[in-house]
C-alpha cells in the first residue's frame, strides 16, 4: 500500500508499460469501471469519466447553497458566479452544448 501510494479502498490503478496511467479512489458504477479497464487495457488515459451520484449531488447542493447565500447577503456577484460554476459542474458531462463546443475548444488549445 506504501508503495503504491493508496490511501483509500478501494482504489483502482491502471498501468501501462510499467507506469500508473489512472487512478481512481472510491466506488466506481458500472460504466466507470468499464471506461478504466478498457483504458487501461489499450494502455491509454480516459478522455472522460463519468461523475458519481454522490459527486453530482454534492456539486448540485453546495452551488445551489452559494447561490442562495449569495443572493441573501446582497446578491454578491462573486457567491452567485462561484455556485453557478459549482452547479454547472454538476451537470457538465450531460450538457449538448458543452459536448458540442468542448472538443473544438480542446483542439484549438492543443494546437497553440
Amino acid at each position: 500500500l506504501k508503495a503504491l501510494g493508496v490511501r483509500g479502498i478501494p482504489t483502482v490503478i491502471g498501468f501501462a508499460h510499467g507506469k500508473e496511467i489512472l487512478r481512481r479512489i472510491g466506488m466506481q458504477s458500472a460504466q466507470a469501471l468499464d471506461i478504466l479497464f478498457d483504458s487501461t487495457l489499450n494502455e491509454r488515459k480516459p478522455a472522460v469519466m463519468p461523475l458519481a451520484p454522490i459527486d453530482r449531488i454534492l456539486r448540485a447542493v453546495g452551488g445551489l447553497a452559494l447561490l442562495v447565500i449569495g443572493w441573501i447577503i446582497g446578491q454578491s456577484i462573486i457567491l452567485i458566479a462561484l455556485g453557478a460554476v459549482l452547479l454547472f459542474s454538476a451537470v457538465y458531462d450531460r450538457c449538448p452544448i458543452y459536448n458540442a463546443i468542448a472538443p473544438r475548444l480542446a483542439a484549438m488549445f492543443h494546437k497553440a
